[in-house]
C-alpha cells in the first residue's frame, strides 16, 4: 500500500479514535457530576449534621471499607473491561468467572469484618458502621459495569453510576438526620449498589444475553488480577491512611477536619477518573495495535487532563478556606481544614499526570512494574506522615501525602519510559498535537 494511503488510514482512525473518546467522556462526565454532586450534598450534609469527632469516625470507617471493596474487586473490573475491549469472545464464561473469584471473597471478608468488631475493643459507633458496611460487600460482584464500559457502552455505564449515587445520597439524607442516627449510613449505601447491581446486570443480559451463555473456558486473569489488586489496595492505603492515622494519633476531630478537605479532592479525583475510565479502552486498543499509536495517543491525551488540573488546582487554593467554612460550616477550618485542602488539591494533576502511565502499563501488560511503582510512594508516605503530621497537624500530613504522590508519578512514568522510548515526559506535557495529526508525525517519526 502506498505510504499515503497507508497515512490517510491511520488519519482517520485517529480521529475516529478522538471522536470516539469525546463522545464517551461526555456521556461519562455528565452521569458522574450528577452522580457526585449528589454525593457530595449528602456528605455536606453529615458534615454539618455530625460534630467534626463524629465526623472523623465516619471517614476513618469509609476509609478501611474502602479497602474492603478494592480487596473484593482484585482488579478484575479493570482487567475484565480490558478483555472486553480487546474482542473477548467468551463474555458469559468471563463474567462468570469474575463473580466466582470475587463473591467468595466478599463473604469471607464480611465474615471477618463482623468477627472483629467482636474482637476488637472498637466504639459503639464504629463497630456498628464497620458492621453495616461489611454487608455491602456481598452485592458488589454483581456491578458489571465493567462489561459496559469494555464494550463501549458508556451511557448504560454512567447510568447505573449515576443511580447508585443517586440512592446512595438521597437515603442519606432521609436516614441521617441527627447525630445519634449516624449508624444508619450503611443502610444508604446498600440501597445504592443494590439498585446499581440490579441495572447492571439487566443492562448486560439485555445487550448480551446470547453472549453470556457461553460455555467456552474464559481467560486466565487471576494471576493477572494480583498486582493490579495489590496496586489498588496500595492507592487506597495512599489516599485513605492519612485519615485513620490521624483518628487513632490525633484525634477524631483532627481527622474530621482533614476529611472535609479531603473529601473535596476525592470529588475531584473521582470526576478525573472518569476521563481515564473513558479513556482505558482506547488506551487498551491502542496497545493491542501498536507502540507507536499508544504513544501518540498519550501525547495527545496527557495536556488535555493535565494542565486544567492545574489551572483547577490554583483556584481551589485560593479560595480553599472559604470552600470549606462554605460547603461543611466553620467548625472545621479551625482544626486546618483550609490548610489541608489547599494541599491536597495539587495531587489531582498529579494523578492526571500518573494515571496515564499507569494505564499505558496496564494495557500493555506490565502491571507489575506499576505495582512497585505505588509501594515506593507508599512507603514514602508511610516514613513522611507521622513527623509532618506531629508538626503541622493535617496540613503536615496532607503535605506528606502530596510528596509521595509526586514521587511515585516520577517513578511510574520512569518505567513506561523503558517500554515506550519514543514517549518523553516533555513532549507528553509540553506538546499537544492534534489528533488529525497523530498518525502523520508517527511516520515522520518512524523515517528518522
Amino acid at each position: 500500500m502506498p505510504e499515503s494511503a497507508a497515512t490517510d488510514d491511520d488519519r482517520a482512525a485517529v480521529r475516529e479514535g478522538g471522536r470516539r473518546l469525546l463522545w464517551h467522556l461526555g456521556v461519562l462526565t455528565g452521569g458522574e457530576i450528577l452522580a457526585r454532586a449528589l454525593t457530595f450534598i449528602a456528605f455536606a450534609h453529615l458534615a454539618r449534621t455530625l460534630a467534626p469527632a463524629t465526623y472523623g469516625l465516619v471517614e476513618a470507617v469509609l476509609a478501611v471499607v474502602l479497602f474492603l471493596n478494592v480487596a473484593v474487586d482484585q482488579g478484575l473490573s479493570v482487567l475484565g473491561a480490558r478483555e472486553v475491549a480487546g474482542g473477548n469472545s467468551h463474555l458469559g464464561a468471563l463474567i462468570r468467572q469474575v463473580v466466582s473469584i470475587q463473591l467468595p471473597v466478599a463473604v469471607a471478608l464480611c465474615a471477618l469484618a463482623g468477627l472483629a468488631t467482636l474482637v476488637l475493643s472498637l466504639p459503639s459507633p464504629v463497630a456498628e458502621l464497620l458492621r453495616g458496611y461489611a454487608l455491602t460487600l456481598l452485592p458488589i460482584p454483581f456491578i458489571w459495569t465493567w462489561v459496559l464500559q469494555g464494550s463501549s457502552r458508556m451511557g448504560p455505564a454512567a447510568a447505573v453510576q449515576t443511580l447508585r449515587y443517586a440512592v446512595f445520597a438521597i437515603l442519606t439524607l432521609a436516614l441521617v438526620t441527627s447525630p445519634d442516627r449516624v449508624t444508619r449510613l450503611p443502610l444508604a449505601e446498600m440501597g445504592g449498589i443494590l439498585a446499581a447491581a440490579a441495572a447492571a446486570v439487566a443492562l448486560v443480559l439485555r445487550r448480551f444475553g446470547g453472549a453470556t451463555g457461553a460455555t467456552a473456558p474464559p481467560p486466565a486473569l487471576l494471576r493477572e488480577s494480583i498486582p493490579v489488586t495489590m496496586s489498588q489496595s496500595i492507592w487506597v492505603l495512599r489516599m485513605y491512611l492519612p485519615t485513620v492515622l490521624l483518628a487513632t494519633t490525633g484525634g477524631a476531630a483532627a481527622a474530621g477536619a482533614f476529611g472535609t478537605g479531603h473529601r473535596i479532592v476525592m470529588v475531584l479525583q473521582t470526576l478525573l477518573g472518569v476521563y481515564f475510565t473513558a479513556l482505558f479502552p482506547t488506551i487498551s486498543r491502542a496497545a493491542f495495535q501498536s507502540v507507536e499509536r499508544l504513544t501518540a495517543l498519550l501525547r495527545a491525551s496527557v495536556p488535555v487532563a493535565l494542565w486544567p488540573s492545574v489551572a483547577l488546582a490554583g483556584v481551589v487554593t485560593a479560595l480553599a478556606a472559604g470552600i470549606v467554612t462554605v460547603v461543611f460550616g466553620p467548625a472545621y477550618v479551625g482544626h486546618g481544614a483550609g490548610g489541608s485542602l489547599a494541599i491536597l488539591v495539587w495531587t489531582v494533576p498529579v494523578i492526571a499526570f500518573r494515571r496515564h502511565a499507569r494505564s499505558a502499563l496496564m494495557a500493555l501488560g506490565h502491571q507489575r512494574e506499576e505495582l512497585w511503582c505505588s509501594i515506593a510512594g507508599l512507603g514514602l508516605q508511610v516514613l513522611l506522615t507521622p513527623p509532618l503530621a506531629f508538626l503541622a497537624g493535617a496540613p503536615g500530613t496532607a503535605v506528606a501525602l502530596l510528596v509521595s504522590e509526586v514521587a511515585g508519578a516520577a517513578l511510574t512514568w520512569r518505567r513506561l519510559h523503558r517500554h515506550l522510548p519514543a514517549l518523553s515526559v516533555a513532549a507528553a506535557v509540553l506538546v499537544a498535537p492534534s489528533w488529525k495529526r497523530l498518525a502523520a508525525q508517527r511516520h515522520s517519526n518512524s523515517r528518522r
